[in-house]
């Protein structure tokens, strides 16, 4: 086996143990969030759009000092909240364990769209450090562990970076999703912005 063969496998085997050991980080090692976590206002906007109300119109009656976990994402997240409530799951600890199983799916999704894009370009031992960076990441551990959906957004972002060149249209598309799940890549628009003057 040559050198080249010998990494190529090497990255293949550190990318599966990488994507097993989220799989049980996902599995074991997350407690159940409280009623006093950011995830569990989601659930609330989503109980809110139920019965009629604007997660946002709170935000006008209230005073501007105090944080009372406002809606502060961009709305589809919210919207999810809800078709998923509508769908069946009423009760918060439900509708969290589903929705921790969505967060993980797009957590591998992230940890692999990594290493595909490093892999493309022959870095194979830097798509193992994305791969690993982002899947046992201190960040990436404690965004799990608090149950954000940051991973969401982060991988529509991610392969609308992928395919703008090639694909501009998908690329704003996925761009547009990211942003109306959270406003993570709202710096990146100048760069979107940019690529469509051109």
């Amino acid at each position: 086996m040559g050198k080249r063969e010998w990494v190529q496998s090497f990255s293949y085997a550190a990318l599966f143990l990488t994507l097993l050991a989220m799989v049980w980080v996902h599995a074991f090692y997350f407690e159940q969030r409280g009623r006093e976590h950011d995830i569990y206002f989601a659930f609330l906007e989503g109980e809110r759009i139920l019965v009629g109300e604007n997660p946002y119109a709170r935000v006008l009656a209230g005073d501007f000092r105090t944080n009372d976990k406002y809606a502060t994402y961009f709305p589809l997240f919210y919207e999810l909240s809800a078709l998923s409530q509508l769908a069946g799951l009423q009760e918060y600890p439900d509708w969290l364990k589903f929705w921790r199983v969505v967060f993980a799916l797009f957590d591998l999704g992230v940890a692999v769209l990594l290493f595909e894009l490093c892999r493309r370009r022959g870095e194979w031992l830097l798509a193992v450090f994305a791969a690993l960076l982002w899947g046992l990441g201190r960040w990436s551990l404690f965004v799990d562990l608090i149950a954000q959906l940051d991973a969401l957004p982060i991988f529509f972002l991610l392969l609308s970076l992928a395919l703008l060149r090639q694909r501009p249209v998908a690329a704003f598309l996925l761009f547009g999703v990211s942003l109306s799940l959270k406003q993570i890549g709202i710096f990146l628009a100048p760069l979107y912005l940019i690529w469509a003057w051109q």
